[in-house]
């Protein structure tokens, strides 16, 4: 597995001249393949191309995305992740918004897919204003485990049955697992295939508001 770093600010992700591996002999492929890492540190302007890793890593400040990202999973270290019309992610595993300090996704339009979970560690935020979110599986999405916010005002939110849960079936969603979360929808459409559970543990306290 070799590490990749992306130095080519704004541009596509497909140009090998994006991105560095460092002095590593034998020299890697141009390109990172499925089973490397991928490292984004303050690129300007937007992403576009396509990108297949195992990890992707998201460090700061802010990121545009109109691109295909498939990943194995995908970590936002604090900052903000822009999605336009256009962006497909596909992730197998799981989603980390805020691993390190506050971090937000804005979703704008595409298709965001993962099999396990979104999970707020730190401070985290999920807006969906058009596109598609969808969780498929028998995993968690949580809306804080640190703090976390998730706000729906468009688009399509879907926790699904997939094939690969433990028992076909769609877990729970948790509003403040063990810090504080809030979920708000002013519109839109979300359909959960699991509970709903609002203020999880001894420490987790949740909101939900409905609007609209």
């Amino acid at each position: 597995m070799t590490t990749y770093t992306w130095v080519g600010g704004g541009g596509s992700l497909d140009d090998p001249s994006n991105w560095s591996v460092g002095d590593v002999n034998p020299p890697p492929p141009p390109l990172p393949v499925p089973n490397d890492t991928a490292i984004f540190g303050s690129p300007v302007g937007t992403l576009i191309g396509s990108l297949d890793a195992e990890d992707v890593d998201f460090q700061s400040p802010t990121f545009v995305l109109q691109c295909q990202i498939t990943a194995g999973d995908l970590t936002l270290e604090s900052g903000k992740l822009i999605l336009l019309a256009g962006t497909t992610i596909n992730t197998a595993t799981a989603e980390f918004i805020g691993a390190s300090g506050d971090a937000g996704v804005e979703q704008y339009g595409g298709s965001n897919t993962l099999s396990d979970l979104v999970e707020n560690v730190s401070a985290g935020s999920y807006l969906l204003t058009s596109g598609t979110l969808t969780i498929v599986g028998d995993g968690l999405e949580f809306v804080g485990a640190g703090e976390g916010d998730f706000s729906v005002s468009g688009g399509t939110v879907s926790i699904t049955t997939g094939a690969t849960g433990s028992n076909n079936s769609a877990g729970p969603v948790i509003v403040g697992d063990s810090g504080s979360g809030v979920f708000n929808q002013t519109n839109g459409q979300v359909t959960f295939g699991g509970n709903l559970i609002v203020g999880n543990g001894a420490t987790g306290s949740g909101l939900v508001l409905l609007n609209g």
